[in-house]
């Protein structure tokens, strides 16, 4: 993933009274909606910052979920392997000691004969 983000947006319009900006964000398709008032005149370049400002805001939510769940992927991922490596100490630890207990054994053997 980049580090520094900046989406490049593809606008669309009616020409009339919609600017729909739309930008990728982690292989998703995300869209702003800028949409003239009656009241007001309508103004393209104003409706395209608009369309991508609002499109910026669900990118912003998109990437604050994506990093959310990579980051509780990863605080898994190491937990289970913390609790692996723990299992398999303990296990390693088990072995040591009856290696040496083996050790022991066949050295008191030995000097019994």
């Amino acid at each position: 993933m980049r580090k520094n983000f900046v989406p490049k947006y593809r606008y669309y319009t009616n020409g009339k009274n919609i600017v729909v900006a739309v930008a990728s964000y982690a292989g998703q398709t995300i869209r702003g909606v800028a949409k003239c008032s009656e009241r007001d005149e309508f103004n393209l370049e104003t409706g395209k910052e608009l369309a991508a400002a609002r499109c910026a805001v669900k990118i912003a939510k998109a990437r604050e979920i994506f990093t959310r769940s990579q980051r509780d992927m990863w605080q898994n991922i190491l937990a289970r392997y913390t609790t692996m490596y723990e299992k398999w100490d303990d296990k390693h630890l088990d072995a040591l000691e009856i290696k040496k207990q083996a050790e022991a054994k066949l050295n008191d053997i030995m000097k019994e004969l």
